[in-house]
């Protein structure tokens, strides 16, 4: 959904290696939550594959999610129906997706050390590799247990919105949510963790797809290999278009001589 030197990586197959390290600088300009992302920290970042120890950081792992978006458009018209819960109600959505992308994809998770024992996020990116596959059978609990009877009909249009605009066809990894920690936003950490993911996409001939939550974001995706497809989608009774649909080619890497 609402998506905000280079890295290098232990992982050059595309497979997927929970817990591993992988150290690496980030680039400069890339989306973060919907804010620029165009310096680069001090310090090399660590970048974790989150694996299944990692369930119980879905909490903060949520929080984190939630305090980077909900200035947004489309998450204030997601929590419009319960406004004094909604960095409640948009964690717990967050921790719900997060749970299902570690079973259908995966999660990056830039942290401040190099020690998976006690990370600390600073920012994440929620993968999902195979976004056609049906959701959990009991999806529909799940959401009214996260979000709220007062909100439920907003993130069940969501759904639909975002349902009837993904591309469907060829393989491709969809990027649902990105973000940065506030306060850290605008220090490269967004870009280290695309930067990250792409080159593992671009090993293995694989196309990716997100929505921005922000046409600033989306300006900034462009920069980033990604290109529009389609109108920008719009929640019912939202002034303004509220995510961008964009898709983003595999560069060629060169062969070796």
């Amino acid at each position: 959904m609402i998506a905000s030197s280079t890295t290098s990586t232990r992982d050059n197959n595309g497979t997927p290696v929970d817990g591993t390290p992988v150290d690496g600088a980030p680039s400069n300009g890339s989306p973060s939550n919907g804010s620029p992302d165009s310096a680069s920290p001090a310090d090399a970042p660590t970048i974790y594959r989150a694996g299944p120890a990692h369930y119980g950081d879905l909490r903060q792992l949520g929080a984190l999610i939630s305090d980077a978006f909900l200035g947004l458009s489309a998450v204030r018209w997601l929590t419009k129906d319960d406004r004094p819960n909604a960095p409640h109600v948009f964690a717990r959505w967050s921790e719900l997706h997060i749970a299902d992308a570690l079973q259908r994809g995966h999660v990056d998770l830039l942290t401040s050390n190099d020690s998976e024992d006690d990370p600390e996020p600073l920012a994440a990116a929620v993968w999902f590799t195979n976004p056609h596959a049906e959701p959990p059978r009991d999806y529909d609990q799940q959401l009214l247990r996260a979000v709220g009877r007062r909100s439920i009909d907003r993130f069940r249009t969501l759904d639909t919105v975002m349902a009837d605009a993904h591309p469907g066809g060829q393989h491709h990894h969809h990027l649902l949510l990105i973000a940065v920690r506030p306060g850290l936003q605008g220090g490269g950490y967004g870009s280290a963790l695309l930067a990250h993911h792409h080159r593992l996409l671009d090993d293995a001939g694989t196309p990716a797809y997100l929505e921005a939550a922000s046409a600033d974001s989306a300006r900034l995706y462009l920069r980033h290999g990604y290109t529009h497809i389609g109108e920008p989608l719009t929640l019912p009774g939202n002034d303004s278009p509220g995510l961008w649909p964009m898709w983003r080619e595999p560069k060629t890497l060169p062969t070796a001589s």
